[in-house]
């Protein structure tokens, strides 16, 4: 077995038995009490050398391909390739990250005024849009996609030329789209103003932007407390994988987050939305569904799920055909996934399912479903943030948790083998050794127990 995958599917799986019985540690570290303004320039500043060491890496790799140096935003991505000092990039990126959590969380505890939040914000997305380099090929492969339209399920079809050759040389052949055709619809309009590739790439930073704006609206609308918003918004884990590297995801985010918005008052606006997810990418048919249990009545969800999924897949074969399902295929191929993720992608989709079934939501259970995927990778990990979505202690402990966790985890050329065998084996274990003394069965009731409030608060109280 591949222990790339195998190690961060057991740990999940752990995790979730743990939190099953109950085990799993709610005590989080204490945070002075400074003012909002100190933490959150901190936090800029620990971004800044985040992306600072990001186009390091991009530009210390070896071997580099003549090519790579002629790419307008460098990757830290590709396969046979090395980084110069590359544990010491890995260790580095992982103790920004683990302090950006631990920002994170003191901000989660601090009454922030709302002129340092969107000062806060814009900074982060000011600096995402102006990122030297990328983690991912991703966004190169969106301005293929966006040139190609519809026929990005057939490439052969479409001969690339100029600066597109570039996606001819990344992986010798060109990569079929693993999207769905919302999305490549919508990226040719994203694209379609600017000649240049650099300025195609921007586009999409742009695009992202003004989603994360849409993102930070949707949970105003939801009616979250400001603690859990001014999380979302001083994130600098999401601001990376999703402004700076523009991985599509948000999109889908973005839709099921209103989704969640609307399901109360219009029902079928919220079904339409987890629709136009799947559309995008079509696992978001399926991990949309949690947000559905507002709806009382069991039969509507149940008939209501059906339909959409039935019309998702409908509307993708009607459009993308069997070039569209090979497609897919091919990328699940190219990922051979191991028994350790099979049993942990199954246990995610039993947990959505019994979340929409308004059964108990655990907060293991977040990092369990990128699991789903043929492939863990960094962005992935939004995929749980429908499932948190009605629950707040949920969404809290992932939106603070996330920077850490995506970057002690997510396969990347930042990734070391000490930190799947040592690093990751560890912070498990102190999740679930890490105990608060408390009074009480620790039996298995619908709800974790009740812990005692200290002077202290912390990240996982329901608000």
């Amino acid at each position: 077995m591949n222990a790339w995958p195998t190690i961060p599917a057991i740990c999940a799986l752990l995790l979730i038995a743990v939190d099953f019985y109950g085990r799993l540690s709610s005590r989080t570290p204490r945070t002075p009490k400074w003012p909002a303004w100190w933490w959150i320039t901190a936090l800029v500043g620990l971004y800044v050398f985040e992306l600072a060491i990001i186009s390091f890496a991009a530009r210390h790799e070896y071997p580099m391909e003549p090519w790579r140096w002629a790419m307008p935003l460098p990757v830290v991505d590709k396969s046979g390739v090395d980084i110069r000092h590359g544990n010491l990039t890995a260790a580095a990126m992982l103790v920004l990250s683990a302090l950006e959590s631990y920002i994170l969380l003191a901000i989660y505890r601090t009454e922030a005024p709302r002129l340092a939040i969107r000062l806060g914000c814009g900074g982060l997305l000011l600096l995402s849009f102006f990122a030297p380099a990328l983690v991912s090929f991703d966004l190169y492969s969106y301005v293929q996609y966006a040139a190609m339209g519809l026929r990005a399920y057939e490439p052969a079809s479409f001969p690339l030329s100029g600066d597109y050759t570039i996606f001819h040389l990344w992986h010798d052949h060109t990569v079929t789209a693993p999207y769905g055709p919302l999305w490549l619809a919508t990226a040719p309009l994203v694209t379609a103003t600017l000649p240049t590739l650099l300025g195609k790439l921007l586009a999409f930073r742009v695009f992202s932007v003004a989603l994360y704006f849409a993102f930070l609206g949707g949970l105003h609308a939801l009616g979250l407390p400001s603690r859990i918003r001014n999380v979302a918004a001083l994130n600098p884990g999401l601001m990376l994988q999703f402004v700076a590297n523009g991985h599509n995801d948000l999109f889908p985010i973005v839709l099921i987050v209103w989704g969640a918005a609307t399901v109360r008052a219009r029902p079928p606006l919220a079904f339409l939305l987890i629709a136009a997810a799947g559309l995008v990418k079509l696992p978001y048919v399926v991990l949309g569904l949690p947000i559905l249990t507002p709806i009382r009545l069991r039969w509507a969800i149940l008939t209501g799920s059906a339909l959409t999924i039935t019309a998702v897949a409908a509307i993708s074969w009607a459009i993308g055909g069997t070039a569209y399902v090979a497609s897919l295929g091919a990328h699940v191929h190219e990922y051979p996934q191991d028994l350790a993720q099979h049993a942990a992608a199954l246990m995610a989709f039993v947990l959505i399912v019994l979340a929409t079934a308004s059964q108990r939501r655990l907060r293991a259970a977040v990092w369990i479903v990128p699991m789903l995927s043929a492939a863990v990778y960094p962005w992935y990990f939004l995929w749980g943030l429908p499932y948190a979505l009605t629950h707040r202690r949920v969404l809290s402990y992932l939106l603070v948790c996330f920077p850490f966790v995506t970057a002690l985890t997510g396969l990347s050329l930042f990734m070391r083998v000490w930190q799947l065998t040592l690093l990751l084996p560890i912070v498990v274990i102190a999740s679930i050794a890490w105990q608060r003394p408390f009074s009480g069965s620790r039996m298995l009731t619908s709800r974790a127990p009740t812990r005692p409030k200290t002077p202290n608060s912390t990240l996982l109280e329901r608000p």
